[in-house]
């Protein structure tokens, strides 16, 4: 039996990816591939710093942590590539606990379900503080999502050098998704890509992978720039590209003494 404080803690990373992604989704569905939910040119002119929220994964994933840190390094070091800066995602998690709090919690203890108005006021509390402490234009959030890979891939799939229909194969694996948000939580981005394979039935046949999920850094840095690879298009075509500096407080943008951010929630933030 699986304790009950695991599975709670299973419920509530769950709904927090699934209404994190559900602008990703969506569109995925609908077969858009437009990655921008806004003008291009209206991002690209409104975001210079994007503060990071903790990357969201599965349950199960072998030592998260790592695969966390792995996760916020490479797209961190990617935006920053393109010329934005970076807060990492301790300031966020700081601000959103404080907020969490203040507003008595925001997943019910049993069912894991949200509140769905203090969610999103929790959201946006969170986003103008970050925005006034830090200097963030807008939130990134990264997310690892498992299903089968198979399924809105067309008409055929080619594995180990067979084609077969989607309906004929089972492709158990991951994708990774990014959804870049505006301070109120408003989506302004979202790609969602395929990052790695675990599991495969095809043709009679039954595969599994034999490192463990989110182990290998390059897999997960070809799916980084997969998923940044259309943002990075805009940027470059709307403006000249200069890789921003390491130091994420060394642009000075910082308005306020960090720790005020604790002592700041619903009805106190500067509007």
């Amino acid at each position: 039996m699986i304790p009950a404080f695991i599975l709670r803690r299973a419920v509530k990373s769950l709904a927090l990816a699934t209404l994190m992604t559900a602008a990703v989704s969506s569109r995925v569905e609908a077969g858009i591939d437009d990655s921008f939910l806004v003008p291009k040119e209206q991002l690209v002119a409104q975001v210079r710093t994007i503060a990071l929220s903790s990357p969201v994964l599965p349950p199960g994933v072998p030592d998260p942590e790592r695969a966390r840190r792995t996760l916020e390094e490479l797209v961190t070091s990617e935006l920053r590539t393109l010329g934005f800066r970076v807060i990492d995602s301790s300031r966020h998690a700081q601000i959103w606990r404080a907020n969490a709090e203040r507003l008595g919690g925001i997943f019910d203890s049993v069912t894991g379900e949200a509140d769905q108005t203090k969610l999103q006021t929790c959201r946006d509390y969170t986003g103008r503080e970050l925005g006034r402490l830090h200097g963030a234009d807008a939130v990134g959030d990264i997310i690892v999502q498992r299903g089968n890979l198979a399924e809105g891939s067309g008409e055929q799939v080619s594995w180990r050098g067979t084609t077969v229909r989607p309906d004929q194969v089972s492709i158990r694996g991951t994708w990774l998704a990014f959804l870049l948000r505006d301070l109120p939580g408003n989506p302004m981005y979202g790609v969602r890509r395929t990052l790695e394979w675990t599991e495969v039935h095809a043709s009679q046949s039954h595969e599994l992978r034999a490192e463990p999920e989110l182990a290998r850094p390059s897999t997960i840095q070809a799916s980084v720039e997969t998923v940044l690879f259309d943002l990075g298009r805009a940027v470059r075509s709307s403006r000249p590209v200069t890789a921003a500096d390491d130091n994420d407080e060394a642009a000075g943008s910082e308005r306020e003494n960090p720790a005020a951010a604790a002592q700041t929630g619903p009805g106190m933030s500067a509007r």
